[in-house]
């Protein structure tokens, strides 16, 4: 596409209709089952996560929508709010109280080279990974039980290693998702391989949800080149906010049976991937998306789901090989 990513219309997911089936798993149980091997079927976890890419920019946009809806006593509140320095998006102590809440674990992926890319037409963040706000959130999440932080590796030059380097932390970061999905695996992996990245958390598609390459379980993605496995774990991503927006499936209603009937689909033998912006954690502009949230959240507790770090999943799933 326009990012130079994989398009999911030029997927064999497309062209079979089968996205949300963890196709993969099926067949090799099937192929077991004749050789007379049968497998457990564990419950399925969740792997929630945040992409940090904007903090302040909600003057703009939020500002925009209330003038938009006529509203102008919360419009004079929210621009009052920004200039005092309370700003809408910057809301990461809010979403860990709602995750708290149900007992959830996550993951927050941070921005730390943030230049405009003129040649990708991407913007970077909106913020310095060395700033006061989001060097004291870093800290916050490090020293939490629950919380983890990864880089959200910028479409700049730069590399993986030079952008970890960037974090004000002591907190070993060790966990990444491309912005923007921009990553190419057969470009990207060997990179991944050569870094101190343990977990990278991009393969999905970008309008879809569901399964890009029909796998439900984190895995070792394999060099062809070396015969053998690469050294890092990827948690390939299925479910994305931003899918809904960009594709105009806004209702919240819809929105929210669409991602638990994609859950009830696959309660077995997978680790589903949940990707939620901060901004679409805000109560004006996103405000459906917030309700989804809030509603997802309660969800995975009710059906007592088992919530991983990246970490722990990388203990899990890279024993013994």
């Amino acid at each position: 596409d326009q990012f130079n990513r994989f398009k999911y219309t030029n997927s064999y997911q497309f062209k079979f209709s089968c996205s949300e089936e963890n196709l993969v798993d099926q067949y090799l149980r099937l192929f077991l089952k004749t050789e007379g091997v049968g497998l457990a079927e564990p419950k399925s976890k969740v792997f929630i996560s945040h992409d940090i890419d904007l903090i302040n920019s909600s003057i703009q946009q939020d500002s925009y929508y209330l003038f938009k809806q006529n509203d102008f006593a919360l419009l004079f509140q929210h621009v009052f709010n920004f200039f005092i320095g309370k700003r809408a998006w910057r809301n990461i102590d809010k979403i860990m109280s709602i995750e708290s809440l149900y007992d959830l674990k996550a993951t927050y992926f941070w921005i730390a080279q943030n230049e405009f890319d003129k040649n990708a037409g991407i913007k970077n963040g909106d913020y310095k990974i060395n700033s006061i706000y989001v060097k004291n959130t870093l800290r916050e999440i490090a020293n939490s039980e629950n919380y983890e932080n990864g880089l959200h590796k910028s479409s700049l030059s730069s590399t993986l290693n030079d952008e970890i380097a960037k974090f004000p932390i002591e907190e070993e970061i060790s966990s990444n998702r491309y912005h923007y999905l921009k990553f190419n695996p057969e470009e990207n992996y060997p990179k991944l391989s050569n870094s101190k990245v343990k977990v990278d958390c991009s393969l999905g598609f970008a309008e879809k949800i569901g399964f890009r390459n029909s796998f439900g379980l984190p895995f070792k993605p394999f060099d062809f080149d070396a015969k053998k496995s690469y050294d890092f774990l990827e948690i390939p991503l299925n479910v994305m906010d931003t899918t809904f927006w960009t594709n105009g499936d806004r209702d919240g209603k819809k929105m929210e049976e669409n991602i638990i009937s994609f859950f009830e689909a696959n309660n077995k033998n997978a680790v589903v991937s949940l990707l939620w912006h901060n901004d679409k954690c805000s109560n004006m502009k996103y405000r459906e998306f917030l309700k989804v949230f809030k509603n997802l959240m309660a969800y995975l507790y009710e059906i007592k789901i088992e919530s991983c770090s990246s970490a722990e999943l990388y203990e899990d799933y890279t024993k013994g090989y």
